[in-house]
């Protein structure tokens, strides 16, 4: 998983088969990116395993960091998109797209928008 981010990220496991991956000044799309990367590498890596002959799948879910979100809630919003990444079948990556852009400064009305990433913006993978 270390190999899919870069070096100012942050990945660490959070409990049993689950992490959390932390994004640095990245944006929508690019958290978007890097967790199909995640979870094509360890897809790649797990079927060139000696574990051929047992069935693996990567769901993801990401969330976008609005201005004002604590962790608890950036936490919340990524595992509920991890649980819908495995009620639409599993393997998946899910991810609120940004419905309109949102300045820091501007508050939201749609509590589901994601705003473009800003200086220290943070983006959250979950894996389980």
């Amino acid at each position: 998983m270390r190999s899919s981010i870069r070096g100012m990220d942050l990945a660490a496991r959070i409990g049993g088969e689950e992490f959390a991956v932390f994004l640095i000044d990245a944006d929508w799309t690019e958290a978007m990116t890097v967790a199909e990367r995640i979870r094509e590498t360890i897809r790649t890596r797990w079927s060139a395993s000696d574990a051929e002959d047992k069935a693996v799948t990567v769901s993801i879910g990401v969330c976008v960091r609005r201005p004002g979100q604590v962790l608890d809630d950036i936490l919340l919003k990524a595992d509920r998109n991890l649980y819908a990444a495995k009620g639409r079948g599993r393997d998946r990556v899910v991810g609120e797209a940004p419905l309109k852009p949102v300045s820091p400064l501007e508050p939201s009305s749609n509590l589901d928008a994601a705003p473009r990433a800003s200086p220290r913006t943070r983006e959250t993978i979950n894996l389980r």
